[in-house]
Order: C-alpha cells, then structure tokens, then sequence
C-alpha cells in the first residue's frame, strides 16, 4: 500500500496561522513575531489568547516558533528538516 506523502522543509516555515475560536477571525505573523510576543489579541473582537499572557513560562506556540528559528539558523548541510504531512487532496480526488 502506498501513501501520498507532503513534505515540506523547515525553512519554508514562515508564517503562522492564528483562528479566534470566538468570530472566526483568522491572522497571520511571521514565526520571528511569534516567538518575541508576549501577549495576542484577535485583532477584530480583541479576545485574549489567554494561555499568552500572565503565565510564569512562555507559550508553547512562543516556544515553538523560537525553536524553529534555532533549528532555521543552526543546521548546516549536509543535514535539512523536512516535515511530512499526508497528502490527503489526492485520495479524496479519486
């Protein structure tokens, strides 16, 4: 059985997608921006991403985007990060 595979490098990350559960309202920042805020708001109904602020350890999305820019600037060729996704678009176009 073969699987349909998406495979992306770590350096394409770039940007982050946020979606406010409460009006839908999606944005979008650049990983580096992630990574330096403290806190974040929706921009349309401004909820609070609660788990952002007043915490003693940072977002896990923070540390996140801090730990993809390390890993963007520290590996060297020979060696690249590939993410791998399954490729659902082609099963569901049978």
């Amino acid at each position: 059985m073969s699987r349909n595979l998406f495979a992306f490098l770590l350096s394409e990350l770039k940007t982050v997608r946020i979606i406010c559960t409460s009006c839908n309202c999606a944005s979008e920042m650049a990983i580096e921006q992630v990574g330096n805020r403290s806190g974040l708001n929706c921009p349309a109904c401004r909820s609070e991403l609660a788990v952002f602020n007043g915490q003693e350890q940072p977002h896990p999305l923070a540390t996140l985007a801090k730990a993809i820019d390390v890993l963007q600037k520290g590996i060297k060729p020979p060696f690249k990060v590939e993410f791998v996704l399954p490729d659902e678009s082609e099963s569901k176009a049978k």
